[in-house]
């Protein structure tokens, strides 16, 4: 019996004698304790006083601490054991603890490091024992409580027929030959759960057009596999790369992409017809010359895309939506050009063909002009001369010599001056004279040649009214001297009126020059009868280009001298 055990004997002994106090052995003095005094003894102290792990996923370890103190007064010597209270079957061995033994002095304590691994654990719950046998009088066998529960977890496996390229890609080039546009081709892949709960597959869906699949989402049990189908399908040839995203519950491959592959290959289109050469007038309208699809086709059965290249660019060609090949006349410009009609398929395959285009030259006619003085229906009286005064007219294309025919008719009767190569034609009013004492109706029109085509002056024809001789003979005696002048308006921006008189009849000249003598335009050169005159310069040059803006001088030159006169010229 050691000293606790003969302790406790005594002080219940003694108890049992009486309850007073008076009639026990310490009453009696029979038994006499000193109250100092104190058992040595080891006292264990563990905490926690249980221990609970909650795992999630396959390979997951965790541990705890256990804290043995001893807070008695004696070395305290310890061991330990495990008993498992419940484990699912086939369950590995999941708990381990470091120390298994020791020692632990008074006041001082130790830690025991519990360990559970859920490596290759089951979905369930561990329930285990940890004895911890010590030296402790009081309590030799301290148990706790080790609890471990593991959760379920999804284990994600994809695979698909190496002849299709497993594990790098899904290759369709590799299993099928050769693909059509317009086929379906389907390459399954498979999907596994090796983990301990379903495997929730949220979602299946294809990054890339042309690829689809026959699920969107799936649930597979433990131990299960499903087949997915993956078709291709495009109206084109050509080389196609997609990916196929696969999202899980699986925490380790919660995403799983599969690259994608596959190839269509093109034909070329081919021509099928030829496109025609084409003759054609300078100027011509715009001409259809080809659908041109009749002239191409696809092998594939693609739309066409057309462009037209010029090697001359007499012509312009386009092609329309609905693939009319039209050509288009580029103005004044003929020869011959080369056209190459170009079919793309745009999956790299072209066709193409060739015509020649001629452009057969055609004469363009001289410049519209207008008719200037004699005013149309004015009354011409002041001159023995009547001046018809027209616009240039010019051969803008082929630069030929234009030529003017002045058409007058009065009294009946058409009267023709032809060959005139200026803008300003005289007239006597003796020619229009039938009565002298009578006026004369003139209707007149100016016609314009470069040799080839011939146009008359826009608009209708002027009328004006030639008052007879013996008007100017009353009202106007002739001049004793030779005049230049008035002019107006000056300075000028369109037309000038020059005025001049002449004592007698005689050869006069009536030119413009620059400032530095260079000639610009002249206005009259020829015989001239008695009298006043009149003529409008329209600020052209000689060529029928305006002159700039500036000084000039108008010069008079005839045997009875030479008179000058300044214009201003605005523009």
């Amino acid at each position: 019996m050691d000293n606790r055990e003969l302790w406790n004997y005594l002080t219940t002994a003694a108890r049992d004698v009486g309850e007073d106090g008076q009639d026990n052995l310490f009453g009696y003095g029979l038994l006499h304790i000193d109250p100092d005094f104190e058992v040595e003894e080891p006292r264990i102290r563990v905490e926690p006083d249980e221990l609970s792990f909650e795992i999630e996923g396959m390979e997951v370890e965790q541990d705890a601490g256990l804290t043995v103190s001893n807070v008695g007064n004696r070395t305290l010597i310890f061991e330990t054991e495990v008993d498992i209270i419940a484990e699912p079957d086939d369950a590995p061995d999941w708990i381990s603890w470091e120390p298994r033994e020791g020692e632990v002095e008074p006041d001082e304590h130790t830690v025991i490091t519990v360990t559970v691994n859920a490596t290759d654990a089951v979905e369930g719950n561990y329930e285990a024992e940890l004895h911890i046998l010590s030296n402790d009088p009081g309590d030799q066998d301290t148990v706790i409580p080790v609890a471990m529960r593991v959760l379920g977890f999804a284990d994600i496996w994809v695979d698909w027929s190496e002849e299709a390229g497993y594990p790098d890609i899904m290759d369709w080039s590799m299993v099928y030959e050769a693909m059509e546009i317009n086929e379906d081709y389907d390459l399954p892949f498979i999907i596994y759960n090796r983990g301990r709960t379903d495997l929730i597959v949220e979602t299946i869906e294809v990054d890339g057009d042309n690829f689809t699949v026959d699920l969107d989402s799936l649930i597979i049990p433990h131990d299960e596999s499903r087949d997915v189908t993956v078709t291709f399908r495009s109206d084109m040839p050509g080389d196609y790369e997609a990916a196929i995203l696969v999202v899980s519950n699986d925490f380790d491959h919660w995403e799983w992409e599969i690259p994608l592959h596959a190839e269509i290959a093109n034909h070329p289109p081919r021509a099928v017809g030829f496109i025609e050469d084409q003759e054609l007038d300078e100027d011509f309208e715009t001409y259809n010359v080809v659908d041109l699809e009749e002239i191409f086709d696809d092998p594939d059965g693609q739309p066409l895309t057309y462009s037209a290249q010029i090697d001359n660019p007499i012509v312009s060609a386009e092609i329309d939506d609905e693939d009319i090949l039209s050509l288009e006349a580029v103005p004044n410009l003929h020869g011959t050009a080369s056209i190459v009609v170009v079919a793309d398929d745009r999956s790299g395959g072209a066709a193409g063909d060739t015509f020649q285009v001629t452009i057969s030259p055609v004469n363009d006619p001289p410049t519209q002009f207008n008719l200037v003085s004699p005013e149309d229906n004015s009354t011409f009286c002041d001159n023995p001369d009547v001046p018809f005064i027209w616009e240039v007219s010019v051969d803008e294309v082929e630069d030929s010599t234009v030529s003017y025919a002045l058409i007058l008719e009065y009294n009946d009767e058409q009267y023709r001056h032809t060959g005139i190569n200026d803008t300003v034609f005289l007239v006597s009013r003796e020619e229009f004279s039938v009565d002298p004492h009578v006026e004369t109706d003139v209707t007149w029109r100016v016609l314009a040649s470069d040799g080839t085509d011939t146009i008359r002056s826009a608009g209708d024809d002027f009328h004006v009214i030639v008052a007879p001789l013996t008007v100017d003979d009353e009202d106007s005696p002739l001049p004793t001297e030779l005049i230049l002048g008035p002019v107006h308006p000056n300075p000028f921006n369109e037309f000038v009126s020059i005025d001049f008189a002449m004592p007698n009849p005689t050869a006069a000249k009536l030119t413009v020059y620059d400032p530095r003598g260079r000639r610009i335009r002249t206005l009259a050169n020829g015989q001239m009868s008695a009298g006043r005159h009149r003529l409008l310069w329209d600020g052209l040059d000689q060529n029928g280009m305006k002159a700039s803006s500036g000084l000039y001088i108008c010069r008079l030159a005839t045997p009875d001298g030479i008179l000058l006169q300044r214009l201003v010229l605005l523009r």
